[in-house]
């Protein structure tokens, strides 16, 4: 006779989801997000333009890489007017960053010869769309400091302080004529957690 049917196994009761079964997407979970440590030693604001969203009516993801680089460009001249350093003439990247990671006097000119940095990985985590007008502050602290890089972190709110990303950026102090990172001196690990947002822009 063939063996009688088994019985299929009653489901396991399932109580309420823990914190580590939250989806991401609610209002707790962006709150959370909101609340996470952040030590911010500068910020800058800026305006959504129209050039920076897509067809969809919100800005590209694309050009938040180009939100967090006007912060770090900004960042360092904040640092640079607090050390009491005039602004380099050199305009654009190169001058601003070799005018920030400079050893020399205040007075000195920068020569070519002079370390400057390069990004060697950029992370983001998108929250919630920002739209054309919006009014966005970009906080930033400093994560980590090594032997020859540096972590910036990012939290980048609207105008009603809602959490549209956060991001992480590891910058590298690279020497181009050499073609090699170079360590980052105890002046610049200083000057890069020193709180500078009383010289936000």
């Amino acid at each position: 006779a063939p063996p009688p049917a088994r019985s299929p196994p009653e489901p396991a009761a399932r109580g309420p989801p823990g914190p580590s079964a939250s989806s991401g997407r609610g209002p707790e979970r962006r709150e959370r997000l909101r609340d996470r440590v952040l030590s911010p030693v500068f910020s800058h604001q800026l305006e959504v333009r129209f050039r920076d969203c897509d067809a969809m009516g919100h800005v590209n993801n694309a050009v938040y890489l180009t939100y967090l680089e006007q912060t770090r460009f900004h960042h360092w001249r904040a640092l640079r007017r607090s050390s009491g350093r005039p602004e380099h003439k050199s305009r654009g990247a190169a001058g601003i960053a070799k005018a920030i990671t400079s050893q020399a006097s205040p007075d000195a000119s920068v020569g070519e010869d002079v370390p400057g940095v390069i990004v060697a990985r950029v992370e983001i985590d998108y929250r919630r769309a920002a739209k054309f007008g919006d009014v966005l502050r970009i906080d930033l602290g400093v994560a980590a400091i090594g032997r020859t890089s540096f972590t910036y972190e990012y939290e980048i709110l609207d105008q009603s302080g809602a959490l549209i990303a956060t991001a992480k950026t590891v910058i590298v102090r690279f020497d181009y004529a050499a073609g090699r990172p170079v360590p980052i001196s105890e002046e610049f690990k200083q000057a890069l957690t020193r709180d500078v947002r009383a010289g936000s822009d």
